[in-house]
Protein backbone atom coordinates (compact mmCIF):
# COMPACT_ATOMS: atom_id res chain seq x y z
CA UNK A 1 0.00 0.00 0.00
CA UNK A 2 1.21 3.29 -1.21
CA UNK A 3 0.83 6.72 0.03
CA UNK A 4 1.77 9.76 -1.55
CA UNK A 5 4.09 12.26 0.50
CA UNK A 6 4.53 9.27 2.88
CA UNK A 7 5.86 6.03 1.00
CA UNK A 8 5.36 6.47 -2.29
CA UNK A 9 9.20 6.50 -3.42
CA UNK A 10 9.27 2.95 -1.76
CA UNK A 11 7.29 2.11 -5.14
CA UNK A 12 9.08 -0.12 -7.10
CA UNK A 13 8.14 -0.62 -11.15
CA UNK A 14 9.18 -4.54 -10.62
CA UNK A 15 6.38 -4.39 -8.65
CA UNK A 16 3.40 -6.65 -10.76
CA UNK A 17 0.36 -4.42 -8.62
CA UNK A 18 0.50 -1.06 -6.51
CA UNK A 19 -2.02 -0.55 -4.71
CA UNK A 20 -3.14 3.07 -3.22
CA UNK A 21 -5.01 3.19 0.32
CA UNK A 22 -8.42 4.06 1.31
CA UNK A 23 -9.68 7.83 1.74
CA UNK A 24 -9.22 7.71 5.71
CA UNK A 25 -5.72 6.25 5.09
CA UNK A 26 -4.67 8.62 3.05
CA UNK A 27 -6.11 11.52 4.87
CA UNK A 28 -4.45 10.05 8.27
CA UNK A 29 -1.03 9.20 6.87
CA UNK A 30 0.45 12.20 6.32
CA UNK A 31 -0.53 12.78 9.93
CA UNK A 32 0.67 9.77 10.85
CA UNK A 33 3.79 10.27 9.62
CA UNK A 34 4.72 13.06 11.37
CA UNK A 35 3.74 12.23 14.80
CA UNK A 36 5.94 8.71 14.35
CA UNK A 37 8.80 10.24 12.74
CA UNK A 38 8.65 13.35 15.66
CA UNK A 39 6.97 11.72 18.94
CA UNK A 40 6.82 7.63 18.46
CA UNK A 41 3.35 6.36 18.30
CA UNK A 42 3.24 3.70 20.85
CA UNK A 43 -0.37 2.82 20.12
CA UNK A 44 -3.51 4.19 18.31
CA UNK A 45 -7.28 4.14 18.49
CA UNK A 46 -9.86 2.87 16.64
CA UNK A 47 -13.09 4.37 17.75
CA UNK A 48 -16.50 2.15 17.65
CA UNK A 49 -19.41 4.00 16.09
CA UNK A 50 -22.99 2.73 15.92
CA UNK A 51 -22.43 0.42 12.85
CA UNK A 52 -20.44 -1.96 15.23
CA UNK A 53 -22.18 -4.45 18.18
CA UNK A 54 -20.06 -4.01 21.14
CA UNK A 55 -21.20 -7.35 21.71
CA UNK A 56 -21.11 -10.48 19.26
CA UNK A 57 -24.64 -11.14 18.18
CA UNK A 58 -26.24 -11.79 14.66
CA UNK A 59 -25.49 -9.78 11.88
CA UNK A 60 -26.90 -9.15 8.35
CA UNK A 61 -25.30 -10.07 4.94
CA UNK A 62 -21.55 -10.12 6.56
CA UNK A 63 -20.87 -12.86 8.84
CA UNK A 64 -17.63 -10.94 10.50
CA UNK A 65 -19.93 -7.97 11.21
CA UNK A 66 -21.88 -10.22 14.23
CA UNK A 67 -18.23 -9.97 16.29
CA UNK A 68 -18.32 -7.30 18.90
CA UNK A 69 -16.19 -4.37 18.23
CA UNK A 70 -14.36 -4.79 21.83
CA UNK A 71 -12.81 -7.79 20.73
CA UNK A 72 -11.73 -7.26 16.96
CA UNK A 73 -11.44 -4.31 14.52
CA UNK A 74 -14.05 -4.98 11.95
CA UNK A 75 -14.03 -2.67 8.46
CA UNK A 76 -17.83 -1.57 8.32
CA UNK A 77 -19.55 0.72 6.00
CA UNK A 78 -20.83 3.46 8.15
CA UNK A 79 -21.01 6.09 5.52
CA UNK A 80 -20.33 9.13 7.92
CA UNK A 81 -16.41 7.89 8.48
CA UNK A 82 -14.49 10.26 10.17
CA UNK A 83 -10.71 10.12 10.27
CA UNK A 84 -9.32 11.12 13.82
CA UNK A 85 -5.35 10.09 14.48
CA UNK A 86 -6.09 9.28 18.33
CA UNK A 87 -2.47 7.79 19.43
CA UNK A 88 -0.63 7.55 22.61
CA UNK A 89 3.07 9.04 22.25
CA UNK A 90 6.17 7.31 23.54
CA UNK A 91 8.12 11.06 23.69
CA UNK A 92 5.87 12.97 25.57
CA UNK A 93 5.14 16.76 23.66
CA UNK A 94 3.09 19.43 24.41
CA UNK A 95 -0.05 20.27 21.71
CA UNK A 96 1.67 23.18 20.74
CA UNK A 97 4.63 21.58 19.27
CA UNK A 98 3.00 18.97 17.50
CA UNK A 99 0.99 21.50 15.89
CA UNK A 100 4.45 23.58 14.84
CA UNK A 101 5.97 19.90 13.51
CA UNK A 102 2.72 19.46 11.55
CA UNK A 103 2.72 22.71 9.74
CA UNK A 104 6.59 22.60 8.67
CA UNK A 105 6.16 19.77 7.61
CA UNK A 106 3.02 21.22 5.69
CA UNK A 107 5.28 23.62 4.41
CA UNK A 108 8.36 21.42 3.83
CA UNK A 109 8.34 17.59 2.76
CA UNK A 110 4.34 17.13 2.73
CA UNK A 111 3.88 20.00 0.82
CA UNK A 112 1.22 19.91 -1.56
CA UNK A 113 0.08 16.06 0.42
CA UNK A 114 -0.86 18.13 3.89
CA UNK A 115 -2.78 21.57 4.14
CA UNK A 116 -2.48 22.69 7.38
CA UNK A 117 -4.94 25.63 9.36
CA UNK A 118 -5.36 27.26 12.51
CA UNK A 119 -8.95 28.51 10.84
CA UNK A 120 -12.25 27.18 11.98
CA UNK A 121 -13.14 24.65 9.46
CA UNK A 122 -15.94 22.25 7.99
CA UNK A 123 -15.55 19.79 4.62
CA UNK A 124 -17.18 22.35 2.35
CA UNK A 125 -14.79 24.90 3.72
CA UNK A 126 -11.76 23.02 2.09
CA UNK A 127 -13.32 21.30 -1.07
CA UNK A 128 -11.61 22.83 -3.09
CA UNK A 129 -8.22 22.27 -1.05
CA UNK A 130 -6.17 20.69 -3.17
CA UNK A 131 -4.69 18.87 -0.55
CA UNK A 132 -5.08 15.15 0.52
CA UNK A 133 -5.75 16.36 4.17
CA UNK A 134 -5.57 19.68 5.97
CA UNK A 135 -5.19 19.46 9.46
CA UNK A 136 -6.89 22.03 11.52
CA UNK A 137 -4.99 22.52 14.06
CA UNK A 138 -7.72 24.02 15.90
CA UNK A 139 -9.93 20.78 15.93
CA UNK A 140 -6.90 18.96 18.06
CA UNK A 141 -5.95 18.55 21.63
CA UNK A 142 -3.88 16.53 24.09
CA UNK A 143 -5.43 14.81 27.06
CA UNK A 144 -2.16 14.97 28.10
CA UNK A 145 1.39 15.23 26.74
CA UNK A 146 1.29 11.74 25.60
CA UNK A 147 -2.27 11.18 24.56
CA UNK A 148 -3.01 13.39 21.57
CA UNK A 149 -6.25 13.93 19.05
CA UNK A 150 -5.60 15.37 15.33
CA UNK A 151 -8.34 16.07 13.39
CA UNK A 152 -7.63 17.00 9.74
CA UNK A 153 -10.22 17.43 7.17
CA UNK A 154 -10.22 15.63 3.83
CA UNK A 155 -12.50 15.77 0.81
CA UNK A 156 -13.91 12.69 -1.69
CA UNK A 157 -12.65 14.14 -4.79
CA UNK A 158 -8.74 14.85 -3.00
CA UNK A 159 -8.76 11.61 -1.84
CA UNK A 160 -9.81 10.21 -5.70
CA UNK A 161 -7.02 12.61 -6.88
CA UNK A 162 -4.62 10.85 -4.69
CA UNK A 163 -5.10 7.86 -6.58
CA UNK A 164 -4.46 9.83 -9.78
CA UNK A 165 -1.66 11.52 -8.67
CA UNK A 166 -0.18 7.66 -7.73
CA UNK A 167 -1.24 6.24 -10.49
CA UNK A 168 1.16 8.70 -12.82
CA UNK A 169 4.06 8.31 -9.98
CA UNK A 170 3.94 4.50 -11.21
CA UNK A 171 3.38 5.49 -14.91
CA UNK A 172 6.61 7.58 -15.06
CA UNK A 173 8.90 4.85 -13.21
CA UNK A 174 8.15 2.34 -16.08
Amino acid sequence: MFVMGVNHDKYDNSLKIGDSVSCIANCLAPLAKIIQDHFVIMEGLHAITVAYKTVDGPSGKLGHDGHGAAQSIIPAFTGAAKGYLTCHLEKAAKYEYIKIEVKQASEGPLKGTLGYTENQVVCCDINSDSHFSTSDAGAGFALNDSFVKIIPGMTMNMAKQQRVDFMAYMASKE
